[in-house]
């Protein structure tokens, strides 16, 4: 009995993927305070800044795209964690732009989660379903069943285990976020001004753990499923 394996490659779809991914991580972590700190005068520390290199964004966007899609398609599935150096150097390129708040607050800490579950996203992509049957050798199908059933168990533990956490740091996070804007803005517009955004923020990562890691964690089922069904065939 043989049985086909999963393909732990970067494939095309997934650079695409990806990369549409990591450029809007970048432009979530450049974008918003361009925008929204010319408006903040309440800001205890940096009131109303501007940034005259802002325009600098868009080309280092289209490299941090580009340089993603490149690395994603060249490279092998065991250095795939090397298709985030585009996205993390895009972000330390731009960090002297938005001085005098060097490194800007925002973009660290979007910079920082986005890279997070980009490197869980690549590590689940890259991860193989094993097929129990190797170099055609001849296995019980209750063992390849059992062993199927193994892997199933494993990326669902995987999958809920990551939800659960990424649920409570998520509750936990939202807060003492809204709690920190209150030591750096006295302005009640200020404060409801950031607090929107921040929702949004938070919202738009949570959409990346979802089409990120959690949808890989989905696949990977599906792939065990799939041999599954291939033995009782």
């Amino acid at each position: 009995m043989r049985i086909s394996m999963a393909n732990p490659e970067l494939g095309y779809a997934f650079t695409w993927r990806f990369s549409t991914a990591m450029l809007a991580g970048y432009l979530l972590a450049t974008v918003p305070q361009v925008v929204l700190d010319r408006r903040f005068q309440s800001h205890v520390l940096y009131p109303h800044r501007t940034y005259p290199f802002a325009y600098l964004i868009a080309p280092i966007a289209i490299f941090v795209f580009i340089g993603t899609m490149v690395l994603a398609l060249r490279i092998r599935a065991r250095n795939r964690l090397l298709v985030l150096v585009p996205f993390i150097l895009g972000c330390a390129l731009s960090a002297p732009i938005f001085k005098p708040e060097v490194p800007h607050g925002n973009l660290t800490f979007a910079g920082v989660v986005w890279t997070l579950i980009g490197m869980l996203t690549l590590w689940v992509h890259g991860a193989r379903v094993t097929s129990p049957v190797q170099d055609g050798r001849e296995v019980a199908p209750q063992a390849c069943i059992e062993f199927i059933k193994e892997q199933t168990a494993f990326w669902k533990g995987i999958g809920y285990g990551l939800l659960a956490a990424f649920v409570g740091i998520l509750v936990t996070l939202v807060q003492s976020l809204h709690a920190a804007n209150a030591e750096f803005l006295s302005s009640r517009a200020d404060l409801l001004l950031m607090a929107r955004y921040i929702n949004l923020e938070v919202a738009l990562m949570s959409l990346f753990m979802l089409v990120g890691p959690l949808y890989e964690i989905a696949l990977k089922i599906l792939a065990a499923i799939h041999l599954l069904l291939e033995i009782h065939q």
